[in-house]
């Protein structure tokens, strides 16, 4: 990726997150400093623009959460590095953050897009479809049970931000709520 293509997605993400998917792309252009023409250069279009957004956060955020995770044997404790990793990302990265929660609840990405991101989190899907068959989790829609992870450690970590909870704490705090998550899920 270039450098003028990785600019024109760092300022896409920060005008979409701040001012959501209505932006126009000449704006995104004149705040990374090029012009429309160049952004079209990149992007053929806003869609294709946004698309990129989208992939580029999601496999962002999978190679920070999901490579602790993969050391771990048991679902609960591979669940868990997921769990801490994915609070530490929503902390560090509330910009991103925003970004792909607006994309995502806008409806502009296409199936086509939404499973090439979710085929990102496979791993994951697989785990949990293991631990169903081998009974050690509630049989559930693996979807509804990735949603509600998603739900939930977004929610400590906005909670943590808002409160500006010491580090011991928020990690404290993850941690408890994967235990009420891990109880309310396992048979």
């Amino acid at each position: 990726m270039s450098e003028k293509q990785t600019m024109l997605l760092r300022t896409a993400i920060q005008l979409i997150s701040e001012e959501g998917v209505g932006i126009a792309t000449a704006k995104i252009a004149r705040t990374a400093g090029v012009s429309n023409g160049t952004l079209f250069n990149y992007f053929a279009t806003k869609q294709i623009l946004f698309e990129t957004v989208y992939l580029h956060i999601k496999t962002s955020m999978a190679r920070d959460i999901l490579v602790p995770a993969d050391k771990h044997r048991s679902l609960d404790q591979f669940l868990l590095a997921i769990w801490m990793s994915f609070s530490a990302w929503c902390i560090r990265n509330p910009i991103e953050l925003e970004a792909l929660n607006t994309l995502k609840s806008s409806q502009l990405l296409g199936d086509k897009i939404t499973n090439e991101g979710e085929r990102i989190w496979a791993r994951v899907f697989t785990r949990l479809e293991q631990g169903m068959t081998d009974k050690v989790i509630t049989t559930a829609p693996v979807g509804l049970i990735t949603a509600s992870i998603e739900a939930v450690v977004q929610s400590v970590a906005t909670y943590a931000v808002q409160h500006k909870l010491p580090d011991p704490m928020v990690e404290k705090l993850t941690k408890r709520s994967f235990d009420l998550f891990w109880k309310g899920i396992t048979l």
